[in-house]
């Protein structure tokens, strides 16, 4: 009966069914199995998670504690732990790991997730090992090319930093380099140097989110996708794999530490021993979604780290590559700001290009209208020439409050298409009033779900451009030109997509950023999401705050250190060297 647990009908759900059916059930070892299986898969997946592996016993943090949550939860099963415990403790020590859960003195976690993080090394350190390719050009010719495509486009002069140049020719010796930057640090220009240095050779550029890989594109002019079109994704299944591995022989993941344990291990599968691999990502930004923290673990591994931290020249007079960085540090970004009561003025605007704006107020209504009305004022600022879908409105939180997603949402369709006649109703917005969920022509969503037929994924934003006249269906042209008709009860598995939340836009960018923070969204504000919503910006960026807002996202440090398998790996392959 427990097994039906295994195949997602949920698992309290089957609980009380087994009761039911047989009451001997409730002091077993199959409960014990599938309540520990559930409990350790909630955690790896919860927001404040991602562990692959807990302590057997803390009293310390109860939550990620298997004996209290066995004591709390499955209490009956209590006489049969010891027993079964030691069978998986036994196996682990004698074949590294037991048939369901990896068991030590310490820990318990589940085996396919060990046997996930122990495939990754195996994989990183088979590409690290493997055939080692030389490049057609010679290595200066190059740093001399992306210096002068660097120039052109800020119009003067710029140089590639020697952390740029060292990182570059990293790629030379080493067939796995792993590069983080700092805000500001020139993550992007690197990237665009590598692909100099070894153009002629088949490239591949990908990363999680849809954005991101347009990103990609639109500064390395080197094509780029997401990691699911990449390895191909089809009938439930990614057609590149160990035995159809990809031809490339560079393969460059940005954004790689919003990639969990299942995605990471299918894309290292898809790598022939041939290709070199490039990850890249910030390591102050949000931790990935789902199980692991496979690019930060790495930041302790052997493998060839380099780390960008000198802000360019041009960065260093931006306010929001500066302030991101004192946000980074925790560093109060308004010291200079105050005044001799220690208030702060209503409006602050920080760097040489006035590119980094900041709104007290004390109201959070007044919050919102604050939102909005910089909104309409950057759409009807012709000297801007700003384009609607170049602002995007970030939030902690999605619904049912003053300041989210939902309300704003509805507010910006109706600024931006009051007069549009043709719109599709799905749904109800989880607010008081119960609010119609309205989509009008034109309006801008985001995907919610994947669709692996029509291979659309989560996160991807486009325009519906088009409703039937008998509302059957919609069609949606989406921001890399794809153009895909849906069934209209296929909006479900879409919102608005004005105003998105923090992770959300994760590894995704706009020319303009307006973020908004209250008191009730203090539940979630730290400095990683702070740091996070402030490198959303190319251009600008507008924070809408209340002091006290301001202050927990600042002060906070709500992203604990996950407690995963791969940096025990790596330190037990360290020893048998």
């Amino acid at each position: 009966m427990y097994l039906l647990a295994f195949l997602g009908f949920g698992w309290k759900r089957v609980d009380k069914i087994a009761e039911k059916l047989n009451p001997k059930a409730k002091v077993s070892t199959q409960r014990l199995i599938s309540y520990c299986n559930y409990a350790l898969e909630e955690i790896a997946n919860a927001s404040d998670g991602g562990h692959t592996w807990i302590y057997i016993n803390n009293p310390m943090d109860v939550k990620h504690s298997m004996a209290h949550l066995i004591r709390d939860n499955v209490p009956e099963c209590q006489p049969v732990v010891k027993d079964y415990f030691e069978t998986e403790r036994q196996l682990t020590k004698d074949k590294g790991c037991g048939t369901k859960f990896y068991v030590d003195d310490e820990k318990i976690g589940l085996a396919r997730y060990y046997n996930s993080e122990k495939s990754i090394l195996y994989h990183l350190n088979r590409i690290n090992n493997g055939d080692h390719l030389t490049p057609y050009r010679d290595f200066e010719e190059s740093i001399q090319e992306t210096d002068k495509w660097m120039s052109d486009r800020v119009g003067e002069e710029v140089h590639l930093t020697d952390e740029q140049k060292d990182a570059i020719k990293a790629t030379l010796d080493n067939d796995v380099v792993i590069l983080t930057a700092h805000a500001g640090a020139g993550k992007s220009t690197t990237i665009r140097g590598i692909i100099d240095l070894w153009e002629g050779k088949e490239i591949a550029c990908c990363a999680l989110a849809a954005k991101a890989a347009i990103r990609i594109n639109e500064l390395s002019g080197q094509g780029a996708s997401t990691i699911h079109r990449l390895l191909e994704f089809s009938q439930g299944m990614f057609q590149r794999n160990e035995n159809n591995p990809l031809t490339a022989d560079l393969v460059i993941v940005d954004e790689c530490s919003m990639i969990n344990i299942s995605l990471f291990l299918n894309l290292l599968k898809a790598i022939p021993n041939k290709s070199k691999l490039i990850l890249v990502f910030d390591d102050a930004q949000l931790p990935a979604i789902g199980a692991g923290s496979v690019a930060k673990d790495l930041l302790g591994s052997t493998f060839c780290i380099k780390r960008l931290t000198k802000i360019h020249r041009q960065a260093a007079k931006s306010g929001i590559k500066i302030d991101a960085n004192k946000v980074r540090k925790q560093i109060d970004v308004f010291a200079e700001d105050y005044d001799f009561a220690g208030e702060l003025p209503k409006h602050i605007v920080h760097g040489e290009k006035n590119d980094m704006h900041y709104y007290n107020l004390r109201e959070r209504l007044d919050i919102h209208a604050q939102a909005l009305d910089i909104y309409r004022s950057l759409l009807s600022d012709l000297s801007k020439k700003v384009n609607p879908n170049e602002i995007t409105i970030i939030v902690p939180m999605k619904s049912n409050m003053e300041n989210c997603t939902d309300s704003f949402n509805q507010e910006i369709q109706e600024i931006l298409l009051k007069d549009e006649k043709q719109f599709i109703i799905n749904g109800k917005y989880s607010d008081r009033a119960g609010s119609p969920r309205i989509f009008k022509k034109g309006c801008r969503i985001i995907r919610r779900k994947n669709d692996y037929e029509k291979m659309v994924f989560n996160g991807e934003i486009g325009t519906l451009t088009e409703i039937a006249p008998d509302l059957s269906e919609f069609k949606v042209k989406f921001d890399d030109d794809r153009e895909i008709i849906f069934k209209s009860k296929e909006l479900a598995s879409f919102d608005l997509a004005y105003a998105l939340t923090v992770h959300s836009m994760q590894g995704s960018e706009n020319r303009i950023i307006i973020f908004v923070m209250d008191s009730r969204h203090n539940i979630l504000l730290d400095s990683t999401l702070f740091y996070t919503a402030i490198t959303r910006a190319r251009e600008e960026n507008y924070i809408v705050f209340q002091p006290s807002a301001y202050k927990a996202a600042l002060t906070n440090d709500k992203v604990c250190a996950r407690q995963t398998f791969l940096p025990l790996l790596m330190n037990q392959s360290k020893g048998d060297e």
